[in-house]
C-alpha cells in the first residue's frame, strides 16, 4: 500500500499536470495537492510555512510531503520570493523535498513524447527554452484553434505518455525512488 503525497504547488493545475505525469509512469500515489489561495510565486512564498504546517498535519507515516514551482528565470520576478522560498524548505528539509521545473512546468509537457507527437513538433529537452508556456500556448491554439486553458489543457495531460527528455522532470521523479509514499512502479 502507497502513502499519499502532499504536493504544495503555486497553482492547482501544476497538480493536475503532476498527477498525469505519474498515472502515465505508472507511479501509483494518490496526490493531495495543496496551493496558496491566489495562484503565484508571491503568495505562495507567503503562504508556504502554513501550507507546509498543514501538510506536516495530515501526513501519516508512510507519506511524502514535496513542494514544486517553476525556475521562472526568464520572468521579470522578484527573486526574494525563489530565495524564501528555498530557505523554507531546507528549513523543513527533514520533512519536505524541494522540486524546481526549469523553467517552467510546462518544459516537462513540451518534453513528452506523446504531447509532442500530438502537437506534430519534434520532441526534445525544454528546460532552457525562455517560456515555454507561451511556446505551448501557441502550439495548442495551432493545434485545437482555441486557446490554452480549461479543457484544451485536459486536453493536453491526456497527452502525456511519460516519455521524457526533461532532465528536471527526471530529478523530480528520482525523489520518488525509495520515497515511502511510492506504490508499485510498472
Amino acid at each position: 500500500m502507497s502513502g499519499t503525497i502532499y504536493l504544495i504547488v503555486e497553482e492547482r493545475e501544476d497538480a493536475k499536470v503532476v498527477e498525469a505525469i505519474l498515472l502515465a509512469k505508472q507511479i501509483i500515489v494518490p496526490v493531495y495537492p495543496l496551493y496558496p489561495s491566489h495562484g503565484s510565486i508571491s503568495r505562495l512564498t507567503i503562504e508556504l510555512k502554513d501550507l507546509i504546517a498543514t501538510a506536516i498535519a495530515k501526513r501519516q507515516p508512510g507519506d511524502c510531503i514535496a513542494v514544486l514551482h517553476d525556475a521562472d528565470k526568464f520572468k521579470e520576478a522578484r527573486r526574494e520570493n525563489y530565495q524564501r522560498i528555498q530557505t523554507i524548505c531546507r528549513r523543513y528539509s527533514k520533512d519536505v523535498v524541494h522540486i524546481i521545473a526549469h523553467d517552467e512546468i510546462e518544459a516537462w509537457l513540451l518534453a513528452d513524447e506523446g504531447i509532442c507527437r500530438w502537437l506534430e513538433i519534434r520532441q526534445e529537452n525544454q528546460d532552457s527554452r525562455q517560456k515555454p508556456e507561451d511556446y505551448l500556448k501557441s502550439l495548442v491554439k495551432r493545434k485545437t484553434g482555441k486557446d490554452y486553458s480549461g479543457p484544451n489543457r485536459a486536453k493536453v495531460r491526456a497527452q502525456i505518455d511519460g516519455n521524457t527528455l526533461s532532465p528536471s522532470l527526471r530529478q523530480a521523479l528520482n525523489h520518488l525512488d525509495n520515497a515511502p509514499c511510492v506504490g508499485t512502479i510498472k
